[in-house]
């Protein structure tokens, strides 16, 4: 399985600690912490399963032979790559960079979606 060093899809890791020695506080744990961690929990495995069953649930609609065939296996790709990392954040106890990389990936189904290169077939 590929990991998210693997793939040019390379989501870069909040470090909250260095956030903390530059003083930025809008990654400051201490003061902003609004979400308990069962939330977080909660929201991270939900969005997890959201996205796996959009990517098991979507379909490229354009002809082969078109360019929009080629974007839509690229957004394909993006959100599957997302999908991993998420996997490989959650095994590594991350919680939050998994939920933001199942964000971002389910970003790319939505796009896909919007711009008319994916449908979703019903489950």
């Amino acid at each position: 399985m590929a990991h998210f060093q693997d793939h040019p899809v390379w989501l870069a890791k909040v470090d909250y600690k260095r956030a903390q020695e530059i003083g930025n506080p809008e990654l400051d744990l201490e003061h902003n912490m609004t979400q308990p961690q069962d939330h977080l929990t909660e929201k991270s495995d939900r969005y997890r399963q959201l996205l796996s069953d959009a990517l098991s649930t979507t379909s490229i609609v354009p002809d082969r032979s078109s360019h929009l065939h080629a974007v839509a296996e690229d957004y394909l790709l993006m959100a599957e790559s997302y999908y991993n990392d998420g996997v490989h954040f959650l095994d590594g106890g991350d919680r939050v960079n998994a939920l933001v990389a199942f964000s971002y990936g389910h970003a790319f189904i939505d796009a896909g979606i919007r711009l008319g290169v994916f449908c979703e077939m019903k489950q």
